[in-house]
């Protein structure tokens, strides 16, 4: 029984953690042993993990031994001292677990390590190095590397250097995935990463359980009232990146127009700034934030718009969700994804990003003129489990090769 291991910071209750999961489910039912290896045994997803799952929590060490563990993994980072142990600094909550991560390869030796997310991806291939193991490392660039790069802020303080120790870092892996093509071309420019060796992988968004639980009750009042009153529903973390006070600007210009109510499933830092906006645009009556769900499906099968207002993402696995669920769709044409998955605007409306009266219109229109139930269901189905799943499999199967020698793209649904 091949033994693979998948790593990431936490539990938390995004899509980089539920594609994973998804991953590792899928997997387990091939008959693979799966590890789900985490630097915080914390997160929404932690009570509702698959059952044969094995979870495992990292020892954290301290940020100097760390730093010394990153030198021995990689020499030339010598000439970086000053950037590295900034750039460390920066992140030392999640960097401490490097020499966690090394234990963790020279005791279990799996077969295989899938990460997600930057610093996790960095720290997959310098554990391997120290640890000496024949772990084949596939390193999985989630979202786009420019845009916290240029935000420039204090949260932000480690990604000045971030494309750098990527640049130096991601060609020790076996595989480098990214999660749409936009992605993969960001990488590219920003890291410097040869084009050639990267794969593109959609995320196994749609799962077999998918469909029962989009049928299961929903206890909102809203989406039980039947009184004509569309309700649009939106979700994601309440941060910057997810632009949810671009909707409610939108949504409240729509209200101008017609009767509707908002539903804003998530949490995140942002939540009382979105419900102070809330007020101050007058909507508080008609929108909700409900905080996490476990299952938004069966709220967007029973929707009548989502909407999907962020100002860059990786894929937008929610959007995938959505369509899956037969519920129409309007997103914002950010970098990267919401293109791809609608085809420019087939399967759904795409406006600018920052358009306050654009989203209005669109969600509009498509009120007025939704698109049917399955044909959206079954633009969702080219982003299964089991296409993603195959492909990744493929990866681990490879002999153990420098990613630079140029290994296929592969996108699901081409």
């Amino acid at each position: 029984m091949k033994h693979i291991a998948l790593y990431l910071p936490s539990l938390a209750g995004g899509g980089m953690e539920r594609s994973l999961l998804n991953l590792g489910e899928g997997m387990l039912a091939m008959g693979y042993q799966v590890d789900i290896v985490v630097n915080r045994l914390r997160g929404e997803y932690l009570s509702s993990l698959p059952s044969g799952l094995n979870v495992l929590e990292l020892n954290a060490g301290n940020i100097a031994g760390s730093f010394i563990l990153a030198l021995r993994a990689d020499s030339r980072l010598l000439y970086e001292c000053c950037r590295l142990g900034t750039f460390m600094l920066n992140a030392k909550k999640k960097m401490k677990y490097l020499s966690g991560l090394v234990d963790y390869l020279r005791e279990k030796q799996p077969f295989a390590l899938i990460s997600a997310g930057e610093l996790c991806n960095l720290m997959a291939v310098w554990a391997r190095q120290v640890a000496n193991t024949n772990t084949r490392i596939i390193v999985s660039q989630r979202n786009m590397l420019s845009k916290p790069i240029a935000a420039r802020t204090s949260s932000h303080a480690r990604w000045r250097h971030m494309a750098r120790f990527i640049e130096y870092t991601y060609p020790g892996a076996d595989a480098v995935v990214t999660v749409s093509k936009g992605v993969a071309e960001d990488l590219s420019v920003t890291a410097k990463v040869d084009s050639d060796a990267i794969t593109t992988i959609y995320n196994p968004v749609v799962t077999s359980s998918l469909a029962g639980r989009a049928n299961e009750s929903v206890a909102h009042p809203w989406l039980q009232v039947g009184d004509g009153v569309p309700t649009i529903v939106a979700a994601g973390r309440l941060r910057a990146q997810k632009n949810f006070s671009l909707l409610l600007n939108a949504f409240a210009l729509l209200r101008h127009h017609r009767p509707a109510r908002l539903i804003i499933m998530g949490e995140g830092e942002e939540r009382s700034s979105l419900e102070a906006l809330s007020h101050e645009l007058e909507i508080s009556d008609c929108v909700d934030m409900p905080g996490f769900s476990d299952n938004p499906y069966a709220v967007f099968s029973r929707a009548d718009l989502f909407v999907f207002s962020s100002a860059y993402e990786g894929l937008g696995n929610v959007l995938i969700e959505a369509l899956a669920c037969g519920c129409p769709v309007v997103s914002t044409d950010c970098p990267s994804g919401p293109a791809e998955i609608l085809e420019e605007g087939r399967y759904g409306l795409l406006v600018p990003v920052g358009n306050v009266e654009a989203l209005a219109e669109a969600m509009s229109l498509t009120l007025d003129n939704p698109l049917p139930a399955e044909t959206l269901k079954r633009r969702a189905a080219e982003f299964s489990l089991e296409s993603s799943l195959n492909l990744y499999l493929g990866l681990t199967d490879r002999a153990v090769t420098p990613v630079f020698e140029k290994h296929a793209v592969y996108t699901v649904g081409e």
